[in-house]
């Protein structure tokens, strides 16, 4: 049964969990029919198809006695669990903005989530009108950046993903950018007016349309730190969706400028973190699954800082 389960998920996903999770990630992709039954009971729901484009969490569709239907998801088992801190967020949230957290399993690593329709993300939205997207994602995030809560134990702390990055230095990663980085890093973060509780990965395809409210972000981070990381998040992945634009500088230079005026941040600020953000992202990629790392990292030039 387990192995007939295994041949349903798309290769990415297994080569992601194994990679990421080793012998670990092995047992728990055999395992997982029996969380999901287990999740099944206790919930009083039944598991349905998964997310065709499963890539770092096991998601599927999910239905109640009633018929009314939600979204389940099962975080991998990695040292630091990051499905804590995605559930300690959205129960902050309590849907203003979000997609709202139903039910929540420490144990087992998994959340059970309102299930946002129509659920078209930014990319496919505004396919035409690209600015808007733009328009669309300062609105969000103005929206969901929360104070900083008095329990902060289960969000990830924006310090310690760049406190990884220091080990860069030791490794045959660029260390020109991973030092640009952190200087840069070093410098922006000391401002605490613009420290906020943060979705940690907020772009596109995590922000959809929906009915109770026009737009809700899905499978936030949970994260502690400047809003200019948010910023940066949308920001280099605007820049992969127009990469094709021949117009694409301008482009960019327009949205740093708006996101710039909307959280009254001077615009190389903005180019600042976006720098950052890509850095870190493409550590990451070297660190986790090194045989993917290419030279793409020489893209973050595109900022100009």
């Amino acid at each position: 049964m387990n192995k007939e389960f295994r041949a349903t998920l798309p290769r990415k996903f297994v080569e992601n969990t194994i990679s990421l999770c080793g012998d670990k990630g092995d047992k728990w992709l055999d395992d997982l029919p029996n969380i999901l039954a287990e999740l099944e009971s206790k919930w009083t729901i039944k598991a349905a198809g998964h997310f065709r484009n499963l890539s770092y969490n096991y998601v599927a569709n999910a239905v109640f006695p009633d018929g009314k239907t939600a979204v389940i998801k099962v975080g991998l088992p990695l040292t630091d669990v990051e499905i804590y801190g995605e559930a300690a967020y959205l129960r902050e949230l309590d849907g203003r903005g979000a997609a709202r957290l139903l039910n929540f399993d420490r144990d087992r690593q998994a959340v059970l989530l309102e299930r946002v329709v129509p659920g078209a993300n930014l990319r496919s939205t505004f396919k035409k009108d690209q600015p808007k997207a733009v328009d669309t994602a300062i609105k969000v995030l103005k929206l969901i950046i929360r104070p900083i809560p008095e329990e902060t134990a289960d969000f990830v702390m924006l310090d310690d993903w760049f406190d990884g990055l220091k080990r860069a230095s030791e490794m045959a990663f660029p260390k020109e950018f991973a030092e640009k980085a952190l200087a840069f890093y070093a410098e922006l973060s000391t401002d605490a007016s613009n420290t906020f509780l943060l979705h940690g990965d907020f772009h596109h395809d995590n922000i959809l349309t929906a009915t109770r409210e026009p737009f809700l972000v899905i499978d936030p981070k949970g994260m502690i730190g400047h809003v200019g990381y948010d910023i940066g998040v949308f920001l280099n992945n605007h820049r992969d969706w127009l990469d094709w634009d021949t117009r694409l500088v301008g482009k960019l230079d327009r949205a740093v400028a708006d996101f710039a005026a909307a959280f009254d941040l001077e615009e190389n600020v903005i180019r600042k973190w976006a720098y950052c953000q890509m850095v870190l992202s493409w550590w990451w990629l070297f660190d986790e699954m090194p045989d993917m790392f290419g030279d793409e990292l020489g893209l973050s030039d595109v900022w100009n800082v």
